[in-house]
């Protein structure tokens, strides 16, 4: 009896298995697009994904014509509920704990899958449609349109909103554009990828809102000056 236990249970769970989604490790590129074909005109060009297991590193790709001194990263660990951004603004390298508030994603936002969704290729992965749902401010809701694949597993949190059934192939930035993935690089990745680098100086959400702050009035102090 112990025996056919055993095998209904290994069963059960290789069953399981073959209905996941593969996990991906390797990067994805994310490019921004409009709906009506128009020359989108952001600093923002492309997002770049790094994914090994539980990390993940987003990557915020300036287009050609960017001369501002800003990068900024995000990693994630799933396992252990760290979120961190890499700022480089004007060569001050700086590490953002943001724990707290990135983790309230999961209570915020929600996805609804869209009835009777068509079947739709993107970046030659089949991909159907949903919504996710974002709690607002004064019980009010906001709607973002988004397309997903099952050919791979979701990133928990990526462009950090509600999970979806699946990897986002395409999502809605706001009323005239989209970001859509457009090159797939499956490959093995260094975990040191993932780690915030030494020369990065550890900082609170609210000591880097400072330091904009203190930036932003700096920048105005300046502009008086050449006007002097």
């Amino acid at each position: 009896m112990k025996r056919i236990t055993l095998l209904f249970s290994f069963l059960c769970l290789q069953l399981y298995s073959f209905g996941q989604s593969p996990e991906f490790e390797g990067v994805l590129i994310y490019e921004l697009h409009t709906y009506n074909g128009e020359e989108k005109s952001s600093s923002i060009s492309q997002i770049k994904y790094s994914i090994k297991g539980n990390l993940w590193r987003a990557e915020l790709v300036g287009n050609e014509v960017t001369n501002a001194p800003v990068n900024y990263s995000l990693l994630v660990n799933l396992k252990s509920k760290e979120a961190t951004i890499l700022a480089n603004i004007s060569n001050t390298k700086m590490a953002i704990d943001i724990n707290e508030s990135f983790f309230q994603i999961e209570k915020t936002s929600t996805f609804l899958p869209e009835a009777r969704s068509k079947e739709f290729a993107i970046a030659g992965l089949s991909c159907k449609s949903g919504v996710i749902i974002n709690n607002l401010k004064d019980q009010k809701t906001d709607t973002t349109a988004v397309w997903y694949t099952q050919s791979y597993a979701a990133i928990p949190f990526q462009f950090e909103t509600a999970t979806a059934p699946g990897l986002i192939v395409s999502i809605q930035q706001d009323k005239n554009a989209f970001w859509e993935l457009v090159e797939i690089k499956p490959g093995k990745l260094n975990s040191e990828n993932f780690a915030a680098p030494q020369e990065y100086k550890p900082m609170s959400l609210t000591e880097f809102q400072e330091y904009l702050a203190a930036l932003g009035e700096l920048e105005i102090e300046l502009e008086n000056l050449e006007v002097e």
